[in-house]
Formats: structure tokens, sequence, C-alpha cells
């Protein structure tokens, strides 16, 4: 269940595909992952759940109530995804709990294609307004992410897939977190896309690739 990039240096990444926070940490951890030769271990949990125990006042819009830090955070947002080149559209509907695309990265993960669904994922849903919490629209993207879609759609809701999404957001609750992107790296949970440098400085440099510049991260996509 990893993007194998190394074997000395592991990370857990917690995430969800409704969490456009969680897209840019992804793209992040692309740029880092191939720079320090580490392997990122996928695993999806549903952010509702993490938030309905641990920020229950976040489930409605995951903002702020204060509207002038709700207003912050979407401007915030919106300068991180033009940092990286990234589609940054908040379907209508967000936010919501995608179970058919949580569900998919478990069986993603399991075939070693985890990076291209998630990416297909994530540009889907936040560049073309997709329907991520549709099963049909979610075998679509990981046909397109290179799986078998008949097979894909007969391990979607298989209970060991289903209980594997809910594993994850216990063990990240058990760990002491509170929402996503969330990256467990020797056993210290990091939370936030920003956080990113501290993954870097604890993970790394061990690779051989040069300092990609920012703004040059478009091999990443």
């Amino acid at each position: 269940m990893t993007d194998t990039l190394a074997e000395a240096h592991e990370l857990d990444y917690f995430f969800d595909y409704s969490c456009p926070w969680s897209f840019i940490g992804f793209i992040r951890l692309l740029d880092v992952a191939t720079r320090n030769q580490f392997q990122i271990n996928y695993r999806p949990v549903s952010v509702t759940k993490i938030l309905a125990t641990e920020n229950p006042e976040l489930l409605a819009t995951r903002l702020s109530a204060n509207p002038a830090k709700a207003a912050w955070q979407l401007r915030d947002l919106g300068k991180w995804a033009r940092f990286w080149g990234l589609p940054m559209n908040l379907p209508a509907n967000w936010p919501f709990d995608p179970k058919p695309a949580l569900q998919g990265g478990v069986v993603a993960a399991a075939q070693g294609v985890a990076r291209e669904y998630t990416h297909a994922v994530f540009n889907a849903c936040f560049g073309d307004g997709a329907d991520i919490c549709n099963a049909q629209v979610v075998a679509g993207l990981a046909e397109a992410a290179g799986m078998d879609r008949e097979l894909f759609e007969e391990q979607l809701n298989v209970p060991e897939t289903v209980a594997a999404v809910g594993k994850n957001a216990d063990d990240l609750l058990q760990m002491g977190g509170f929402g996503t992107p969330s990256m467990l790296v020797d056993n210290e949970l990091l939370f936030g896309n920003d956080r990113l440098p501290l993954v870097e400085l604890m993970l790394g440099p061990v690779g051989q690739e040069d300092f990609v510049v920012p703004g040059q991260h478009g091999k990443y996509r």
C-alpha cells in the first residue's frame, strides 16, 4: 500500500479527497519525496469522522465560525493553490464525505497505484467539479489511473475495504490527530500542508535530486 521511492525512510499520509488542503499537501509531498527519496504510505480517512470527534464545530463548513478568519482561510487556500499551479474550485456541495473515493484509495493503494489514483481524484474534484461521492464517477477515475474497472468495482465495497478507511481514521485519532492532512514521521504527527518543510527536515535530505526551485514543480503534476 505504498508509493515506493526508497526503503530507508517512510511517511504515513492521512488525507481526505474532499479536503483541498490535502490536495496541496499531496502535491508538496511528491516534491519532497522525490528529492529526499522516501516512501509514502497513503492512508485515506474520512475527515467528517475526525471532525465529529475532535472539531465538531467545523463539520458544517470546515471553516472558522469567525467570518473574517473564514474569509482569510479561503484566500490563503487560493494563494497556496496558485503557488503550486493547482486548480482549486470548491464544488457547490462542499464539504461532503466522499466514501466511494476514500474506499477507492484503499483499493488503489493495495494495487500499487495510490499516487496515480489520488492525483486523478483530486484533479477531478477540484479541477473539474466531478462528483467523487458517486461510485461510477470514482470507478471511471480509477480506470483512467490504470486500474481494471471491473476489479476495482468488485473491491470497492467489500468489508475489508470499508474497514480499512475506518481503521485509518481510528489510528489517526489514537495518535492525537484532529484533521487532514496529517503526516506521521518517526512516530511524530504533523498537521497541515504548511508543515512539509518540517517533514523534509526530519526525513532528509538524503536524495540525489537537485533542489527544485519553487515554481518549477510541473514535473510532479
